[in-house]
């Protein structure tokens, strides 16, 4: 139980410094839950990055409003992804 709570806290306090500077939350909660509960990384972290990232895209809606074009970061980021996952078998291969 106390693993629990003291896993929920690690937590609690990354997400706290992520949306008050916009990074850091992978950086901090990560090292902290594997010293608390090994088995919380990364799946139950990543489930959680993704409603705390809607919760910042959310709050910072009127900066996205102004000028943000989605056309040219999906132009960079589709190939940038079929090139890495090109070379990541390469990568991993022993």
């Amino acid at each position: 139980m106390i693993e629990v709570l003291l896993a929920a806290a690690a937590v609690a306090v990354a997400v706290a410094i992520q949306l008050a500077s916009g990074s850091g939350f992978g950086l901090l909660a990560a090292p902290l839950l594997l010293l608390v509960e090994p088995n919380a990384v990364p799946v139950p972290l990543l489930l959680v990055t993704v409603p705390m990232m809607l919760v910042a895209a959310w709050q910072d809606r009127a900066g996205l409003a102004g000028g943000f074009d989605l056309g040219s970061v999906v132009v960079v980021a589709v190939p940038a992804a079929v090139v890495a996952a090109a070379l990541a078998p390469a990568a991993l291969a022993p």
